[in-house]
Parts: C-alpha cells; sequence; structure tokens
C-alpha cells in the first residue's frame, strides 16, 4: 500500500502543472452527472404532478443535449491532460535513456525497454485519464447525493453511502489485492518480447542452422504463457463484474424497500418515490471507479518500471573536455568487472597512433569491452588510462568519446532518407562532401541511382553496400581513433579484401581492427591478443 501510495504521489508531482485541466474535466463531469439524475427526476416529477407539458419536454431535451456536451468536455480535458503526460513522460523516458546510454543501456534486455517505451507508458494512460478526474467526480457526487438523501431520510442515506463505498472503495481494492498476479503477467511479457526480439535479430542464423522452428516452438510455448496470464486476469475481471452488478441489484431492492415503507408512513411525501429514481440513476461515477483496479494495477507496476529505470544514477558529464589530439593511449594496472565477473586484471599497454592495431581473442574475453573502457563507456574499477600522458579521469566523457568512432559489426540503415542515413542530421555535411566520399568508397553510381531524397532501409541495399554506408557516415566524421568492431563477420572473402582495401586507404587516423579472424588482421601494424585477462602484444 505504502509503494503505490509513494508511486501515486509522483505520478501527481509529475503532471501537477495540468491539474487546472483536470479540476475543468471534473466541473463538466459534476454537471454531467448532475444533467442525468434531472432528467429522471424531472420526468417522474412531472408524470406525478400530472404536468408533462411541452415546456417539460424541451428543458428535457435541453437537459439530453447539455449532458452530451458535458460528456465531451469531460472526456477532452481529461484525455488532454492523459496525452499530454505521456508526452512528457516519453520525452523523460528517452532523455534518461541518452544518459544512461551507451554502457548502462549494453546491460538492458531489450524486451524490457520495448515493453516500457510502448505498453508501460501507455498503460499510464488509465492513471492520468481515468483516475484522478473520476476520483474526484466521485467525492463530489458522494457528498452531494448524501446531502439529498439525508434530506430525504437518514436510513435512505446509510443505505446509499454503503452502496456508493462497496462500488468505489471496498470492491476495488479486493479485487485489485487478487490482481497480483499482473506482477506475473509483467515478467512473461517480458520474457516473451525478448524471446521474440531475439529471434528477428538472429533469424538468418537460426534458417542456416535449420534451428527456426524450435525457436518458434519457443516463442510458441511463451505465447500461450502469456494468453494463460492474460485468461487469468480477464476471468477475474468478469467476476468483479458480475460482482458489481449483483451489489447494484440487491442495493436497488433494498433502498426501493425501504423508500416505499417509508412513503406508507408518510402517503403525502412523493419525496421518497423521487429519491428511488435518482438512487438508480447515480451509480455512473462509482461504477467508473469500480472498474479501475485492472487498469490502475497495470499503471501502477508500468509506473514502478519507469521509475525504477528514471531513479538509475548515472555519471554527471561535468569535467573539462579534452581538446588535444590524442597520440597515444596508456593504462597501468587497469581492471575491469561485469560484477562479479572479471574480464581484465592489472593489464597494461601502450597504443601509438597512426598505426592500424588489430585485437584479437576468443569470443567473450573482452575484445570489444577494451575499447568502451577507454571511450569512458564502462568505468574502471581499478587502474588508470592516460591519453598524452593525462589521466583520462579528469576529463568529460562526450569530449572523448567525439575523438572516436565506433563502426558496429551490424550496419545500421534507419528508416529515413539517404542523404539523412550518412550525413545522421550532421548539416554541415553537403551533398558534394557526400558524392565525394561515394566516389572514394565506391558507392557513388549507387548512391546517385537510389537517389539522395529517396527513403531507404536496410532492404535497399546488400550487406557489402550497407558496410560502405557505415564507412562513409565514419570518413565523414572528424575523429583521432577509428574502431572497426569485427567489420568482415557478415561478409565473404571478396567483400572482406574489399572493406579492408577502403579501410586501410580512407581512413589516416589511429585504426583499431576488432576480430578473430586471421584475414582481417592481416593489415593490422600490431596485433594484442587478449589472454588470461591481460592484453599482450603478440605481433
Amino acid at each position: 500500500m505504502k509503494k503505490t501510495f509513494n508511486l501515486v504521489k509522483r505520478l501527481i508531482l509529475f503532471m501537477k502543472h495540468l491539474m487546472p485541466y483536470i479540476l475543468v474535466a471534473v466541473m463538466f463531469a459534476i454537471m454531467g452527472f448532475i444533467s442525468v439524475i434531472s432528467i429522471s427526476y424531472i420526468l417522474l416529477e412531472s408524470a406525478l404532478n400530472k404536468n408533462l407539458s411541452l415546456n417539460i419536454l424541451w428543458i428535457l431535451v435541453f437537459l439530453a443535449i447539455f449532458r452530451g456536451l458535458m460528456r465531451y468536455g469531460e472526456h477532452y480535458f481529461g484525455h488532454y491532460v492523459a496525452f499530454r503526460s505521456l508526452k512528457d513522460m516519453r520525452s523523460i523516458v528517452f532523455d534518461k535513456l541518452k544518459k544512461l546510454s551507451p554502457n548502462k543501456l549494453d546491460n538492458k534486455d531489450s524486451g524490457i525497454l520495448i515493453k516500457m517505451i510502448g505498453e508501460d507508458i501507455e498503460a499510464l494512460e488509465i492513471f492520468f485519464a481515468h483516475t484522478i478526474a473520476p476520483t474526484l467526480t466521485g467525492t463530489i457526487a458522494f457528498i452531494l447525493l448524501f446531502i439529498y438523501f439525508y434530506k430525504v431520510h437518514y436510513l435512505l442515506a446509510f443505505l446509499s453511502s454503503v452502496c456508493f463505498v462497496l462500488l468505489a472503495i471496498i470492491m476495488p481494492i479486493f479485487y485489485s489485492n487478487k490482481l497480483l498476479m499482473l506482477q506475473k503477467q509483467n515478467e512473461v511479457k517480458k520474457e516473451y518480447n525478448s524471446i521474440f526480439l531475439d529471434t528477428l535479430k538472429g533469424i538468418k542464423e537460426l534458417i542456416q542452422f535449420n534451428y527456426l522452428s524450435n525457436k518458434i516452438n519457443e516463442i510458441d510455448l511463451k505465447s500461450k504463457e502469456v494468453n494463460l496470464k492474460e485468461k487469468e486476469i480477464a476471468v477475474s475481471n468478469y467476476n468483479q463484474g458480475i460482482t458489481t452488478y449483483l451489489i447494484i441489484g440487491f442495493m436497488v431492492s433494498l433502498y426501493s424497500y425501504v423508500a416505499l415503507n417509508l412513503m406508507k408512513i408518510d402517503t403525502h411525501n412523493n419525496n421518497y418515490l423521487l429519491s428511488i429514481i435518482v438512487f438508480v440513476s447515480s451509480f455512473a461515477p462509482f461504477l467508473e471507479l469500480s472498474r479501475l483496479p485492472l487498469g490502475f494495477k497495470r499503471a501502477m507496476n508500468a509506473a514502478d518500471d519507469i521509475f525504477k529505470l528514471l531513479d538509475e544514477e548515472y555519471e554527471v558529464d561535468n569535467f573539462n573536455d579534452f581538446k588535444e589530439h590524442i597520440l597515444d593511449i596508456k593504462a597501468s594496472d587497469l581492471s575491469f568487472s561485469y560484477g562479479s565477473d572479471e574480464v581484465f586484471n592489472n593489464t597494461n599497454f601502450n597504443f601509438k597512433n597512426n598505426k592500424i592495431i588489430g585485437i584479437s581473442a576468443k569470443s567473450g574475453s573482452g575484445k570489444s569491452t577494451i575499447m568502451k573502457i577507454i571511450m569512458k563507456w564502462y568505468k574502471l574499477n581499478s587502474g588508470n588510462i592516460y591519453f598524452n600522458d593525462k589521466n583520462y579521469d579528469l576529463y568529460s566523457k562526450r569530449s572523448i568519446q567525439n575523438k572516436f568512432v565506433y563502426i558496429f559489426q551490424d550496419s545500421k540503415i534507419f528508416k529515413q532518407s539517404l542523404r539523412e542515413n550518412i550525413t545522421l542530421k550532421n548539416n554541415n555535411i553537403t551533398d558534394e562532401m557526400i558524392l565525394n566520399i561515394a566516389a572514394k568508397f565506391q558507392m557513388k553510381e549507387r548512391i546517385v541511382k537510389e537517389g539522395l531524397d529517396s527513403i531507404v532501409s536496410a532492404d535497399s541495399f546488400s550487406a557489402g553496400e550497407r558496410q560502405r554506408i557505415e564507412l562513409m557516415r565514419a570518413a565523414l566524421k572528424e575523429a583521432d581513433f577509428f574502431i572497426f568492431d569485427e567489420p568482415t563477420s557478415y561478409l565473404d572473402s571478396l567483400n572482406e579484401a574489399t572493406v579492408l582495401n577502403l579501410i586501410k586507404n580512407n581512413f589516416k587516423a589511429t585504426i583499431f581492427l576488432i576480430s578473430h579472424r586471421p584475414s582481417t588482421l592481416s593489415i593490422a601494424d600490431e596485433i594484442y591478443e587478449i589472454v588470461d585477462k591481460k592484453i599482450v602484444l603478440r605481433r
């Protein structure tokens, strides 16, 4: 309960600047609620007084139209708050991901992030649009109705209050506690998203090794597990609906019985009969609250995941900028671990500039990790790294990372224009510069044919062409070091030789080649190998 209270408090503080719009939505909801009751009340009173005139009809028509307008206003302002809040939440989450990147995102499960950015943030709409305003509306409606029923008879006020409390408070709390299964469903969905995404990423390898059917069976089993959890929640929600209407039916019968018996005592008082109409017409705001448990619980689970991400600490980059050209990189007694998994232990190295430096090791030994340490993606456990004999801990990670270009083995082509794919929004890069660099990388004819303004995707190019576009991006950025992480892993021998020649002839700064393939490392001036958690010069 305390955890839920803290989450609700944080969400309200998050959107407190939008509270005036919530209050407007509540005002519309209350006026709409009163108009609904008024229609039934006026109609019955006119019938009892035998005063069903044309004027009464016009009043009822006006109230019906007024009710529709009030309902529109209630939903407009309620959802305006929700969508503004979701937009702000997405911006904050993306900003946090940017600050955490790239080091902490390396450890984030892609399924968790996809669920958070999509499903979790959308789940908060229930809180922003269907929790705050309905709760305030229900509270105000309860007070107004209690005053009305108390004026008719204190016993009717008691019965109506019991009914409203059952619907709006006791039932939601009871079924909210039964919906603890949502937490398990949340975990199962994360697992399903992860397996599904991993299968999509590795579908070529799965087909090649005839393992796709096994993976599909695994996805199918996990999908059935997700569906089973959905079914359990749906059954619980259905049972709540049945219980809710049983309570309404019972309380309407009880209220009517008591009111009619009171009317027998005071036969000339029509207020008892009119109060039955008011009571029967008054359930709407309390029914909305009774339907909250499922959506509210999902919203709280989503908020918990989102705030855990937002609360993650990151290193504040407030150091001095490193403005020199990096001439050499030294490490002294460098140690690094992933949790309890030690990767490097008191290793030393000295990388000189203007060379092609090969980094070789078996998979999982830390080839890519050492580059990410040098770029300040990861923080050392102990030891020091020096650029030009200056400790890099004294300088901002952004200024250091600007000295490097990291070219990943999986070339990324975004679904946008070819120009934007090459320049990545760097407005200083002209079309002439693009075509000149394209000529060097044997892509000019292909780019001219495609057109710089054409929208492209990964499927628009072959693996070799994607790799060259990646190389063009890198070559258009001024940097002291270029890191190629398994640049030829997806290429055949012919394309490998072509790419290696392009790298050797077009990148004049220091080049790091990370690879397990001897053929790729053949162009290296020096080759370092990672052995027993040490970096050793082999050639």
